[in-house]
Protein backbone atom coordinates (compact mmCIF):
# COMPACT_ATOMS: atom_id res chain seq x y z
CA UNK A 1 0.00 0.00 0.00
CA UNK A 2 1.49 3.41 -0.74
CA UNK A 3 0.75 6.47 1.91
CA UNK A 4 1.71 9.53 1.46
CA UNK A 5 2.10 12.13 4.73
CA UNK A 6 3.76 15.30 5.23
CA UNK A 7 7.50 15.08 5.53
CA UNK A 8 9.00 15.00 9.27
CA UNK A 9 12.87 15.85 9.46
CA UNK A 10 13.77 11.93 9.85
CA UNK A 11 12.27 11.55 6.77
CA UNK A 12 15.91 13.51 5.39
CA UNK A 13 17.81 10.61 6.97
CA UNK A 14 15.41 7.93 5.35
CA UNK A 15 16.02 9.37 1.98
CA UNK A 16 19.56 9.67 2.08
CA UNK A 17 20.27 6.21 3.10
CA UNK A 18 18.88 4.76 0.00
CA UNK A 19 18.97 7.79 -2.70
CA UNK A 20 18.86 6.91 -6.09
CA UNK A 21 22.29 7.17 -7.61
CA UNK A 22 20.82 10.06 -10.21
CA UNK A 23 19.65 12.15 -7.15
CA UNK A 24 22.48 11.76 -5.25
CA UNK A 25 25.15 12.83 -8.24
CA UNK A 26 22.40 16.04 -9.18
CA UNK A 27 22.59 17.03 -5.29
CA UNK A 28 26.11 16.69 -4.42
CA UNK A 29 27.23 18.50 -8.39
CA UNK A 30 24.88 21.47 -7.52
CA UNK A 31 25.97 22.20 -3.63
CA UNK A 32 29.23 20.47 -3.41
CA UNK A 33 28.16 18.51 -0.35
CA UNK A 34 26.91 15.59 1.15
CA UNK A 35 23.01 15.01 0.27
CA UNK A 36 21.56 15.30 3.80
CA UNK A 37 22.64 18.61 4.97
CA UNK A 38 20.50 20.46 1.32
CA UNK A 39 17.80 17.79 1.86
CA UNK A 40 17.43 18.94 5.60
CA UNK A 41 18.12 22.36 4.57
CA UNK A 42 15.66 22.16 1.77
CA UNK A 43 12.56 20.07 4.20
CA UNK A 44 13.01 22.97 6.41
CA UNK A 45 12.33 25.79 4.29
CA UNK A 46 10.03 24.21 2.01
CA UNK A 47 6.47 25.34 2.05
CA UNK A 48 5.22 22.14 1.17
CA UNK A 49 7.02 18.97 1.27
CA UNK A 50 5.53 15.01 1.42
CA UNK A 51 6.91 11.82 1.65
CA UNK A 52 5.68 8.68 -0.23
CA UNK A 53 5.73 5.60 1.98
CA UNK A 54 5.05 1.90 0.08
CA UNK A 55 4.53 -1.34 2.54
CA UNK A 56 6.09 0.74 5.21
CA UNK A 57 9.44 1.66 3.53
CA UNK A 58 10.27 5.09 2.57
CA UNK A 59 10.06 5.85 -1.64
CA UNK A 60 10.38 9.20 -2.08
CA UNK A 61 9.99 13.50 -0.74
CA UNK A 62 9.23 15.71 -2.90
CA UNK A 63 7.88 19.45 -2.63
CA UNK A 64 8.06 23.05 -3.11
CA UNK A 65 10.50 25.81 -1.66
CA UNK A 66 10.83 29.41 -1.92
CA UNK A 67 13.02 31.66 -3.79
CA UNK A 68 13.84 35.37 -3.57
CA UNK A 69 10.76 36.21 -5.51
CA UNK A 70 7.67 35.74 -3.37
CA UNK A 71 5.80 34.24 -6.83
CA UNK A 72 8.43 31.69 -7.74
CA UNK A 73 8.78 28.04 -6.18
CA UNK A 74 11.49 26.17 -6.73
CA UNK A 75 9.84 22.53 -6.81
CA UNK A 76 11.95 19.03 -5.98
CA UNK A 77 11.69 15.32 -5.79
CA UNK A 78 14.13 13.19 -4.89
CA UNK A 79 14.09 9.31 -4.60
CA UNK A 80 14.97 6.08 -3.60
CA UNK A 81 16.51 3.13 -5.31
CA UNK A 82 12.76 1.59 -4.41
CA UNK A 83 11.07 4.76 -6.60
CA UNK A 84 10.69 3.31 -9.37
CA UNK A 85 7.91 0.62 -8.15
CA UNK A 86 6.13 3.60 -7.62
CA UNK A 87 6.90 5.53 -10.95
CA UNK A 88 3.31 4.85 -12.68
CA UNK A 89 0.88 5.72 -10.20
CA UNK A 90 2.75 8.45 -8.58
CA UNK A 91 2.72 10.18 -12.49
CA UNK A 92 -0.47 9.75 -12.39
CA UNK A 93 -1.44 12.07 -9.85
CA UNK A 94 1.14 14.66 -10.29
CA UNK A 95 -0.46 16.67 -11.65
CA UNK A 96 -2.46 17.65 -9.01
CA UNK A 97 0.59 17.46 -6.81
CA UNK A 98 2.06 20.16 -9.07
CA UNK A 99 -1.33 22.26 -9.31
CA UNK A 100 -1.00 22.07 -5.27
CA UNK A 101 2.86 23.67 -5.42
CA UNK A 102 1.30 26.30 -8.19
CA UNK A 103 -1.30 27.28 -5.64
CA UNK A 104 1.13 28.54 -3.41
CA UNK A 105 3.92 29.87 -6.30
CA UNK A 106 2.21 30.67 -9.72
CA UNK A 107 5.88 30.70 -11.33
CA UNK A 108 7.61 27.06 -10.73
CA UNK A 109 11.48 26.88 -11.51
CA UNK A 110 14.79 25.40 -11.25
CA UNK A 111 17.35 23.13 -12.63
CA UNK A 112 18.01 19.29 -13.41
CA UNK A 113 20.46 17.31 -14.02
CA UNK A 114 20.35 16.01 -17.84
CA UNK A 115 21.78 13.01 -16.33
CA UNK A 116 18.57 12.26 -14.33
CA UNK A 117 16.34 10.11 -17.14
CA UNK A 118 13.58 9.78 -14.32
CA UNK A 119 13.65 13.42 -13.34
CA UNK A 120 13.21 14.59 -17.00
CA UNK A 121 10.34 12.55 -17.98
CA UNK A 122 8.81 13.32 -14.03
CA UNK A 123 8.90 17.23 -15.54
CA UNK A 124 8.30 16.76 -18.60
CA UNK A 125 5.09 14.77 -18.37
CA UNK A 126 3.81 17.61 -15.47
CA UNK A 127 3.98 20.44 -18.08
CA UNK A 128 7.41 22.28 -17.33
CA UNK A 129 9.33 23.43 -19.88
CA UNK A 130 13.23 23.29 -20.28
CA UNK A 131 14.13 26.57 -21.60
CA UNK A 132 17.73 26.94 -20.72
CA UNK A 133 21.23 25.25 -20.48
CA UNK A 134 24.13 25.79 -18.37
CA UNK A 135 27.04 23.76 -17.29
CA UNK A 136 27.77 22.56 -13.31
CA UNK A 137 31.01 21.10 -12.79
CA UNK A 138 31.03 20.20 -16.64
CA UNK A 139 27.76 18.65 -16.33
CA UNK A 140 25.03 20.07 -18.28
CA UNK A 141 21.94 20.84 -16.34
CA UNK A 142 18.44 22.70 -17.57
CA UNK A 143 16.88 25.04 -16.14
CA UNK A 144 13.05 24.37 -16.33
CA UNK A 145 9.63 26.25 -15.69
CA UNK A 146 5.71 26.02 -15.68
CA UNK A 147 4.00 29.35 -15.06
Amino acid sequence: MIEERNSIEEDCKLLIDDLRPDDFNEVVTMTKEHPLKPVVRGFRTAKLCRSIIKDGNFIAMYGVCPTESHTVGSPFLLGTNRFLEIALPFARQCKDRVQEMQDLYPILWNFIDSRNAVHLRWIKWCGFKIINKKKIEGIDFYEFIKI
